[in-house]
């Protein structure tokens, strides 16, 4: 009898433990979700609250682009200013097109004169005074050099009875240095041709100078 009244109170205290472990547990998965509920809200309201470093971190780049924005700005516009300043200090030019020039106009320059063209020294000439007037011979010596001969004679004619003035040359003479010849004398003298000089002769033009 005895065994089976332990057995009993065995499992009263037994069941006791359990009931009271049960309401322990119980009680404490309740403050757990109490505790639960109190923490959720705060959470949301932190998640919804900017972190203070993003807010640092964002106003720190808009200031740093406002920075790069006016700085550029001010670059940007005196840059401006010195190319108008440069295109205001030159004046433009325009480059001629070889198509665009006009053609040339004008009284073209002086052609080379024979004394340029032809070598007159090597020519040799003597002067006659063929009218008896004093000096003419040194006269026209005077003038045919400064026509560019430089080997010119003086002498006086066979006889004083010429009238017009004559101008003798060897075959070997070019009729342009003739033609200087009497063109030189035309101007004081009428000037006539004379007969052709002999190879032989020691002159390569003989002139006569007559009265007229």
């Amino acid at each position: 009898m005895s065994k089976d009244k332990e057995k009993k109170e065995h499992k009263k205290r037994v069941k006791a433990v359990i009931e009271e472990t049960l309401a322990e547990q119980s009680t404490v998965e309740t403050a757990g979700q109490v505790a639960q509920k109190d923490v959720e809200p705060n959470l949301k309201e932190a998640d919804d609250r900017p972190h203070p470093n993003v807010v640092k971190l964002f106003a720190i780049a808009f200031a740093s682009m406002v920075f790069v924005a006016v700085i550029s700005g001010a670059v940007y516009t005196y840059l401006n200013g010195v190319s108008s300043l440069r295109t205001e200090g030159v004046t433009p030019t325009s480059t001629p097109h070889p198509e665009d020039k006009e053609p040339l106009t004008g009284t073209p320059g002086p052609a080379p004169t024979l004394k340029e063209q032809v070598d007159l020294s090597v020519y040799k000439l003597v002067v006659l005074n063929g009218s008896g007037k004093i000096g003419v011979a040194s006269q026209a010596k005077s003038d045919l050099a400064k026509a560019g001969f430089v080997s010119i004679s003086t002498n006086n004619a066979g006889a004083f009875d010429f009238a017009e003035t004559l101008v003798s040359a060897k075959e070997s003479v070019p009729e342009s240095v003739k033609s200087l010849v009497k063109g030189t004398l035309s101007k004081s003298y009428a000037v006539a041709d004379g007969e052709a000089l002999p190879p032989a002769s020691g002159f390569d033009i003989e002139i006569t100078l007559g009265s007229k």
